[in-house]
């Protein structure tokens, strides 16, 4: 069982702002679950940073929090700053080994498609993440999809197609596409444009065929003026 120690201290929430526990390089937290009342904390930026990079989202943390017994929890949600990207806030939630927890882990694309490389395919994710479920010693950091597998367009990976631990169980429905080869947008509208050409310009080719077969307009009347003349000087001679 993967599990990373981390060392923090309790927080008056009431003593000292949240904004003033940044300054000083103290990111605020809260620990909570399996029943009992919240429990606010504080630790070191520097340090969790650290421990985060390790740990990530799916690891299972023991935090220390002062002189009490370690507490095994998860991160279950934090705050960044959109500009400078640093932890503003991070919760914790406490984990009972013996029971199955319910999280999402982050999906790998690696390897090339065939579909994209040699047909101009164009590869669309629909999931970045699924749903699992397992005991927290069970608990896994992301799943490898090998696009590789992709060689024709309209190829898909599918959730029934994820390979997991036999202890991991993903609860997202099996049918839903995670990933699919579909023709490159650019190429389909290349080929519309090319078909509308095609069908204009030989539509215009029978008009003008059509055009040429049918008489102009005045001139059948103006023959059966001309053939009425003759007819009546061919009269008059006689």
């Amino acid at each position: 069982m993967e599990k990373v120690f981390l060392a923090c201290q309790n927080r008056e929430a009431k003593a000292t702002s949240p904004a003033a526990l940044r300054k000083k390089g103290i990111v605020p937290g809260v620990v909570y679950g399996l029943g009992k009342e919240p429990q606010a904390l504080q630790v070191d930026e520097i340090v969790f940073n650290k421990t985060y990079k390790q740990a990530g989202e799916n690891t299972i943390i023991a935090l220390k929090i002062g002189d009490g017994q370690p507490i095994n929890t998860l991160i279950y949600d934090y705050q960044r700053h959109p500009v400078s990207d640093r932890f503003l806030n991070i919760d914790f939630i406490r984990i009972d080994l013996t029971e199955e927890i319910e999280t999402e882990v982050e999906i790998e694309f690696v390897g090339e498609s065939p579909a994209v490389k040699n047909m101009g395919g164009m590869l669309i994710t629909n999931k970045d993440k699924v749903e699992i479920k397992c005991l927290p010693e069970d608990l896994i950091h992301k799943i490898i999809v090998d696009i590789s597998t992709l060689k024709e367009i309209g190829d898909t990976v599918h959730v029934s197609n994820l390979e997991v631990p036999e202890k991991v169980h993903i609860l997202d429905e099996p049918d839903l596409a995670i990933c699919t080869v579909v023709e490159s947008k650019i190429e389909k509208e290349m080929e519309d444009i090319a078909a509308a050409d095609a069908t204009e310009a030989a539509a215009a080719e029978a008009e003008a065929k059509e055009g040429e077969k049918a008489p102009v307009e005045g001139e059948e009347e103006k023959k059966d003026e001309e053939g009425g003349s003759d007819n009546k000087e061919g009269d008059k001679k006689k």
